[in-house]
């Protein structure tokens, strides 16, 4: 039993010198101060405002054939084809409203996606550097951990931000 102690102690010893070092960085924090994220971040705000714009024209078009129509079946001797071309009308530009949202939206994302991810690789590739620098095994984002002692985890938010904000 004492042998299997001892062993098991000797063992040990040599693991307990190799000290694993674990990093956290808040890459939101990082993200929020960098200038190109504010200047990415408005030039999506300016698409997302011209896209509103064009649906809100899109809508009233369709309101005003909406009620041109409403106002055509309540006059008497309107033609039946007159109201099912317009109403046909509506229907057209009722998919072309929706075709405008779904292509809309797929362009945001896809100039979101274009704008933000050189942003990405850069926080990444720094983190990386720095992660490799400080001899760290691990470097997890601060905002997915649901614990951390800080006497064994270094924060390098700041250092990130120092190496990305010159």
């Amino acid at each position: 039993m004492i042998k299997k102690l001892v062993v098991a102690v000797l063992l040990a010893l040599p693991l307990a010198g190799f000290a694993q070092k674990f990093a956290v960085v808040n890459t939101q924090e990082v993200m929020q101060a960098l200038p190109e994220v504010k200047s990415a971040q408005t030039q999506l705000q300016n698409s997302q405002k011209q896209y509103d714009e064009e649906g809100q024209k899109l809508s009233r078009e369709f309101q005003t054939k909406l009620a041109e129509l409403d106002s055509l079946q309540k006059v008497q001797g309107t033609p039946q084809s007159v109201i099912e071309r317009r109403a046909q009308d509506l229907e057209t530009l009722q998919r072309r409203i929706q075709e405008f949202q779904y292509t809309a939206s797929q362009e945001l994302e896809r100039q979101q996606a274009s704008l933000l991810q050189p942003i990405y690789s850069k926080v990444s590739d720094a983190i990386t550097i720095l992660g490799q620098e400080g001899g760290y095994v691990f470097v997890f984002d601060a905002a997915q951990p649901l614990y951390t002692n800080p006497a064994q985890v270094d924060d390098i938010t700041a250092k990130v931000k120092a190496r990305l904000i010159k």
